[in-house]
């Protein structure tokens, strides 16, 4: 059917970002001689920081997120990344966002081959790959526009067109000395990006037909006093369950790599043109079959990190 890839991730850092349109004003800078009351926020790192308690005078965040008692509030609460950093966070449900468009310059210093983007709200994406010597060595102009569903008048004419919310590219250059410079542009309002991941892919089998996609709800469902059933809405995750076929040779190689993906955020991509296949998650678990001497049978449960 499909080559199974995965996109390692490159860790994002101030170093290798090197340029953003998105301004980090979400709240002002933590000052070690400031005293916060209880609500107030602050950032720090690239992260947001709520006081837990009033006087809170001389307690850096990170080093105070656990409360001495446990009956007394922490002295910071770790609320999120900030908006800037949202799209380079590992959850692929907090999202950056920026009037028109989000403009950002990477330059990871080392090889990759790959990037995917998930959670996107916007018309069009452009990957610009520059090399100090050679120029540009790979320019593409990816249309968020899908129109898969149209399959006639009346789809075309009262439901309308829908939007691509993640991409993926495999067909980089591999340099190690090259600046990305990705566009993504929103017509009207605000352009959206929940996950931004630059990296190097693999292939570790053939998707089969035969997986299954589906969500965990982690919406809360209980009774009132009364008995009456309530119900409050919450964020769910995507799940896949992908059946692939590996060669017979590579059954200990691929066995040795999803261990090693085990508690690791990683992009799987079961197939480039199909959206429901692709996330940025982790393995929940995976089981290999030998059931012949040619190939192997592989069943891989994911679950989105959001």
């Amino acid at each position: 059917m499909s080559k199974m890839k995965i996109i390692d991730p490159i860790e994002i850092t101030d170093t290798i970002l090197t340029s953003s349109n998105v301004i980090e004003e979400d709240h002002d800078t933590y000052a070690a001689g400031t005293t916060y009351s209880k609500g107030t926020r602050c950032i720090l790192e690239h992260r947001i920081y709520e006081s837990g308690r009033d006087a809170n005078t001389g307690h850096n965040p990170p080093d105070n997120l656990e409360s001495e008692t446990t009956d007394v509030e922490p002295w910071w609460i770790d609320i999120s990344a900030t908006n800037k950093w949202k799209m380079f966070d590992g959850k692929s449900r907090a999202i950056t966002t920026n009037p028109g468009t989000i403009v950002i310059e990477i330059t990871p210093g080392q090889l990759f081959n790959s990037i995917a983007i998930l959670g996107l709200d916007a018309d069009s994406i452009v990957v610009k790959v520059t090399h100090p010597t050679l120029n540009v060595v790979y320019e593409k102009d990816v249309s968020l526009i899908d129109n898969s569903h149209i399959l006639d008048y009346y789809s075309w004419f009262f439901v309308g067109a829908l939007k691509k919310d993640t991409i993926v590219l495999t067909d980089l250059p591999s340099y190690t000395n090259t600046t990305v410079i990705i566009t993504i542009t929103q017509s009207e309002g605000n352009a959206e990006v929940g996950e931004c991941v630059i990296g190097t892919q693999e292939e570790i089998g053939v998707l089969l037909y035969g997986y299954s996609v589906g969500a965990s709800d982690y919406s809360k469902k209980g009774k009132d006093e009364n008995g009456n059933a309530t119900l409050e809405k919450g964020s769910n995750a995507k799940l896949l369950s992908l059946p692939l076929s590996v060669q017979r040779r590579l059954v200990h190689y691929v066995d040795k790599k999803l261990k090693r993906l085990l508690g690791v955020g990683v992009v799987f991509i079961g197939h480039e043109d199909y959206q429901e296949t692709i996330t940025y998650g982790f393995i929940n678990d995976f089981a290999q079959v030998v059931p012949g001497e040619r190939r192997c049978e592989c069943s891989l449960d994911i679950e989105e990190l959001n």
